[in-house]
């Protein structure tokens, strides 16, 4: 006890201080256990949504959790301190011990095999095992072990021990606090060293990258940067060994330039350049995955880099992969440093190997410019066309090749650094700027058709093409010119001679034909036609050797197929001339020909073609064998014949002259036998040619001209037994009146030809026999399909059976027809002709033919009744007008008093009910006075406005109904809103009654006529796909559709044409369509047509809607009724209106002062002209109009304000109201309400 007394003086207070100390931690450390309990469960679930978050896109992927426990750290520190671990069986799962010592993981780590992957259910228990750390897991996998983890918080080490030794540790501190202190800082000291080492490292690191970045990246060749990329490594890492290449493209070889081998710090010892072709061992696994390698022979593998001479075995290895992107160009491998690899080598060398694949990126794409380049050089040299490298800037010519040298006979020197038109190349300028605008524009130029001066001056003609190009970073137009001169050349020159050809063979006398290999007929000319007696489209569906042709000598003897003309060209190989055939022409008569035949042969001697001449000579042959048979007969016929019998010998001397026709010719004493032709008939050269042909055995067939006298002479060579020609003889026949009347005929034939009457000639039966050029041109009728028919063909119905009797009547009498008649063309329009026919009389007074002589007055008789239905109109127009006149003056006091009526009665009285209804009916009766109205208004009034298309579609419906038949049911769909159209009322009331009326004649027998309006919204694939004419945009499209019989194609392309109609004579002006297109298409819209024959018609007609403007808008009709003060002068000569207009506007508050004659209120006016405040006046009154009376009072007092008032729309001039001081015009009958807002609007101005 006196111990504890002497002691607790010292030790008590410490003592006790010092156990309530340990008693508090311990509390507080068993209290905390529970609380960092829940505060594990926060950060494993934490750091599972980390790790969620740093997942890769692909969730089987394989990661690093090494490298996932860095990030880990780095995304929340509070994360340090924790250990992720656990169990399969004996080997165990360690991710890392996180510390505050280190930025991402402790030097304490835990092993476990790095080639197999466990799923983490089979995780078990809990605990530790020292070890290097390298582990690869699935980054899948790595939420699940978080949240297995956080799920299984008390596994391992229970955190309320943890922290019961972290409070005994705490205690012992305190103790020993002294005692440890010189050791921690000892290890602060080893600490700080390590540091400064490490700082110390990074800056030599630093100098080494900035000393060989610039070297590598301005490297020529890959050999020097291969050297620096081996000098750095070597410097870096202290590797002994290694090599550095690049990927080449072509081969997907690895590239070492500088070798492969020992390393120091200037070279490769072996510096003899590698090419790897198979990837083998570490180092191949990097070249085929692309992910860096970095082991030691430790781990059980043997590790060897390639070299010239085979592998060298290392005991450390290296490999970094130079990526561009996910591409592979590279490879750095390294062997034997000064000690194992660290991570440290290896981000070092991954930073050298991002340098190393700048600079091959850099060495390949500079080797790829220089072979473009010298490629393009070759091109640019060697292309035969003139090329052309202009700056674009000023257009000053950089570079030309030979083919322009050639060309342009300038040479290179004189060219470059010079402007083409410097040089004067462009004829024409402006073709130079057409060019250099596009070039500007479109960036490309291809075929531009120009003209250039050569030096010598010469203008030639060339194709230019051309393309926008950098060179040197800098904007330049590469042209490619080529001359064109000596192909146009070519071309005429060929067109040249296929024309001649062509015209050779067209015009030739003789029949020419053309037959392929197989003998098929390929060319007939129109002779050979004319020979055969058929078309060309006929002759060449047949072969040479067609049967069809029954070919014979001229003796009728059949010829076998090898002796035709074909065959035997085909043979010979030799031109063949005068064989004779004779064949069945299309006419069914036998011809006798003289043919001539060539083959022609390709190269390769095979046949191309056989080329046939035929001359008919079946007159000859006929005169051959007649010659033979009336040479008995001849001389008992000489005395009777009006010919000339005549004679030669083969000399030319005449041996025979004799017949009746030599009396037409003066004859010498002693006759012309004995005498010389070709001294005779000197002067005849045509004559004497024929002779001489005549003697060289053909026969002729001639008209000469003797002495003002035209004979038709024919000759025949005569033969004796051998075959030769011993004379010719022949006929003379005297045709001069038989030519003349030829002539005559000609000159006749040509004036009626010419004519613009067209002419119809016909038999006694009607028959047509001849029609002029001008009756084709009128009907459309061609002359070959109405010969032989009658003129019934042109009758259009619209003449009655009587009409045609009765001038059949006058012609068979032998006088003279003329009127009018109507007929139709053969494209089914009629026409109106002014006709006189004629008989033609023989010579014994009876009709042989009939001669018409037409003229086409349609255009004429056309706007006859164009004046005679704008008459009609006019005169219709003007009653409207007048009725409606009389009826608004009716409708306006019944309007006036009933509504005067209703604003007087209580809301109560029945009689109100039926005054609404009396109003209700005056303006139904005033809307109809207003459609009247529109119907009588003047063409000339095309004042436009902002219309409500509903409303002029609704009233016109209204209109046809009353006029329509009920066999046809009015169908409508017309959408109201507030779009609008500018345009006339009147023309768009218009447009809906033709359309409809054409719709309804369409359909007479009953149908179904819609009417439909809406608004669409036209995109601009929209519009184009419906018309040209069409916009996008928003439009109104107006439908009218019928179920009548349709239109057919031809009618539909004439549909708008002015005056054309399908309808009958009288029945319609054509002029109803045309009119509407007109209207459309001046109000900037379009009209379409569907029609399909026999379902019926639609016309689309689309109108632009107008923009909104808000001081269009139509006034409410519930807006109240505006009063005011003022002296009112009112004018009528109608007494009702006078008086209801006094009663209104004297509701309204206003002083009226009611006059019923113009004069009287002037008289008034006169006396006292400041007493009044407004004028209103009627327009059509006795003595004096209400435009007059308006002129006079503003002579009294200018600026007078005048309402006009009237009954009808007559056009009135703007300048004459302007004048008159008229400041608005009311059409009667007027409502309260719009006469109450005019008259407070003359007076206020709003």
């Amino acid at each position: 006890m006196s111990w504890l007394k002497k002691n607790v003086k010292g030790w008590g207070v410490p003592a006790a201080a010092f156990l309530l100390m340990v008693l508090v931690a311990a509390v507080s450390v068993l209290r905390m256990a529970g609380h960092m309990e829940e505060e594990f469960r926060e950060d494993a679930l934490r750091m599972a949504r980390v790790i969620a978050h740093l997942l890769p896109a692909d969730p089987g992927g394989s990661g690093d959790m090494r490298t996932l426990m860095t990030a880990l750290v780095d995304e929340d520190p509070r994360i340090l301190g924790m250990r992720l671990y656990g169990k399969k069986g004996d080997e165990v799962w360690i991710v890392a011990d996180a510390a505050p010592s280190m930025p991402w993981i402790s030097e304490q780590f835990f092993l476990f095999s790095p080639e197999k992957k466990y799923h983490l259910a089979d995780l078990g228990p809990l605990a530790s095992v020292s070890g290097l750390l390298q582990i690869t897991t699935p980054l899948s996998e790595s939420l699940q072990l978080a949240l297995f983890i956080a799920e299984h918080p008390g596994a391992g080490l229970p955190f309320t021990l943890l922290f019961v030794g972290i409070s005994l540790g705490l205690f012992v501190i305190l103790i020993v606090y002294f005692v440890w202190q010189s050791v921690w800082m000892r290890g602060e000291l080893k600490a700080r060293r390590n540091a400064e080492i490490a700082l110390s490292r990074k800056s030599r690191i630093d100098e080494i990258f900035a000393r060989y970045s610039r070297s590598l990246i301005l490297s020529e060749n890959m050999t020097e940067a291969t050297l620096y990329v081996l000098e750095a490594a070597h410097e870096l890492t202290g590797s002994r060994v290694g090599y550095a290449g690049y990927m080449d493209p072509l081969t997907g070889h690895l590239i070492c330039p500088a070798g492969s081998g020992q390393l120091n710090t200037n070279r490769v010892l072996h510096a003899e350049p590698l090419e790897l072709e198979h990837f083998s061992g570490v180092w191949g696994e990097v070249l085929r995955h692309g992910h860096p390698v970095y082991a030691s022979v430790d781990g059980g593998r043997n590790l060897s880099i390639p070299t010239r001479d085979g592998q060298m075995s290392v005991s450390y290895l290296l490999s970094v992969p130079a990526m561009a992107g996910d591409q592979l160009v590279g490879q750095i491998t390294l062997g034997d440093g000064y000690h194992p690899y660290t991570n440290t080598d290896l981000r070092v060398l991954e930073k050298l190997a991002d340098l190393f694949s700048l600079a091959i990126r850099k060495m390949l794409a500079m080797d790829a410019l220089k072979e473009s380049e010298s490629r393009f050089r070759v091109a640019f040299k060697t292309i035969p066309d003139a090329l052309i490298m202009t700056r674009f800037s000023d257009h000053t010519l950089v570079d030309v090749n030979d083919g322009f040298v050639k060309m342009s006979g300038f040479r290179a020197e004189e060219v470059r650094g010079r402007t083409a038109v410097d040089l004067r190349l462009w004829v024409d300028l402006a073709e130079r700027d057409t060019f250099f605008e596009r070039i500007r524009s479109e960036g490309v130029v291809e075929n531009f058709e120009a003209r250039f001066r050569v030096k010598d001056g010469r203008t030639i003609h060339a194709l230019m093409s051309a393309s926008r190009t950098l060179l040197h970073g800098c904007p330049h137009i590469l042209s490619v010119i080529r001359g064109v001169d000596h192909i146009r050349e070519a071309e005429h020159q060929l067109r040249k001679e296929r024309s001649f050809l062509s015209k050779v063979v067209e015009t030739s006398p003789s029949g020419i034909l053309a037959a392929n290999a197989d003998g098929r007929i390929v060319f007939a000319n129109q002779k050979a036609a004319e020979i055969l007696g058929m078309e060309v489209s006929a002759i060449m569906k047949r072969t040479l050797f067609d049967e069809v042709w029954e070919v014979t000598d001229h003796d009728l003897k059949p010829l076998p197929v090898e002796k035709t003309i074909f065959y035997l060209a085909r043979e010979s190989r030799k031109p063949l001339s005068n064989v004779c055939h004779a064949v069945k022409g299309g006419h069914g008569r036998r011809v006798y020909l003289s043919v001539n035949a060539a083959s022609l042969w390709l190269e390769d001697g095979s046949l191309d073609m056989v080329v046939v001449g035929l001359d008919n000579i079946s007159e000859q042959v006929k005169g051959e064998r007649s010659l033979l048979e009336t040479r008995g007969r001849l001389h008992s016929l000489l005395a009777s014949l009006p010919v000339i019998l005549w004679a030669i010998d083969g000399e030319g001397r005449i041996t025979f002259f004799e017949g009746k026709g030599t009396q037409s010719l003066v004859m010498p004493e002693g006759g012309l036998v004995g005498v010389q032709v070709r001294e005779r008939y000197a002067g005849v050269p045509l004559m004497l040619r024929n002779i001489e042909k005549v003697l060289g055995g053909e026969s002729v067939s001639i008209t000469v001209q003797i002495r003002g006298r035209y004979f038709e002479l024919t000759g025949v060579p005569l033969w004796d037994a051998s075959g030769n020609v011993t004379g010719a003889s022949g006929v003379a026949t005297d045709v001069t009146e038989r030519i003349r009347a030829e002539v005559d005929r000609i000159r006749l034939s040509a004036a009626i030809e010419q004519v613009a009457e067209s002419i119809l000639v016909t038999d006694r039966q009607a028959s047509i026999l001849y029609v002029n050029p001008a009756f084709e041109k009128i009907t459309g009728w061609h002359k070959d399909e109405v010969l032989g028919k009658t003129p019934a063909i042109l009758s259009s119905g619209y003449h009655g059976k009587s009409f045609y009797e009765e001038m059949w009547q006058t012609l068979l009498s032998g006088r003279v027809w003329q009127g009018y008649i109507t007929n139709r063309k053969k494209d089914g329009s009629c026409y109106d002709e002014e006709v006189s026919i004629s008989p033609i009389l023989d010579n014994t007074g009876s009709i042989i033919n009939f001669v018409a002589v037409k003229r086409d007055v349609s255009l004429e008789r056309s706007l006859e009744r164009q004046l005679r239905q704008a008459q009609k109109m006019e005169a219709i127009g003007t009653l409207a007008g007048g009725i409606a006149h009389d009826f608004n003056n009716i409708l306006f006091p019944i309007i006036g008093f009933t509504e005067l009526a209703l604003e007087s009665l209580p809301q109560s009285r029945i009689e109100k009910k039926y005054l609404k209804s009396i109003l209700t009916a005056a303006h139904r009766a005033r809307e109809l006075v207003w459609q009247i109205l529109t119907f009588s208004r003047r063409n000339d009034e095309k004042e436009r406005s902002s219309v409500y298309v509903h409303s002029v579609a609704k009233e016109a419906l209204k209109l046809l109904r009353a006029s329509i038949p009920s066999t046809i049911e009015i169908r409508h769909d017309i959408e109201s809103g507030d779009a609008r159209v500018v345009a006339d009322p009147t023309q768009i009331h218009q447009v809906v009654m033709n359309l409809c009326t054409n719709a309804y004649h369409a359909m007479e027998a009953g149908g179904i006529l819609t009417v439909e309006l809406h608004t669409l919204n036209l995109a601009e694939d929209r519009a184009a796909d419906l018309h040209p004419g069409i916009r996008p945009g928003i439009w109104q499209l107006l439908s009218v559709q019928d179920t009548g019989s349709g239109i057919d194609s031809a009618t539909m392309e004439r549909i708008f044409d002015p005056y054309f109609t399908t309808k009958e004579q009288g029945k319609g002006t054509g002029l109803g369509l045309a009119t509407v297109h007109g209207i459309v298409t001046g109000c900037g819209g379009d009209i379409l047509v569907r029609s399909t024959p026999g379902k019926g018609t639609a016309f689309l007609v689309y109108l632009p809607v107008a923009a909104k403007d808000e001081d269009l808008r139509s006034a409410d009709d519930h807006e109240a009724v505006i009063g005011g003060k003022g002296h009112v002068l009112l004018v009528d000569d109608e007494t009702l209106i006078v008086e209801m207009l006094q009663d209104t506007l004297t509701g309204l508050g206003y002083e009226v002062t009611g006059c019923w004659s113009s004069t009287e209120a002037l008289d008034i006016f006169r006396r006292m002209p400041e007493n009044y405040d407004l004028l209103i006046t009627d327009q059509t009154m006795p003595v004096m109009t209400g435009t007059v009376l308006a002129a006079e009072m503003q002579k009294i007092r200018k600026g007078f304000p005048v309402i006009l008032c009237s009954g009808f729309s007559e056009t009135l001039d703007k300048e004459v109201l302007r004048k008159s001081g008229i400041v608005d015009c009311v059409m009667k009958p007027v409502i309260r309400k719009d006469i109450a807002k005019a008259v407070h609007m003359a007076l206020h101005g709003s």
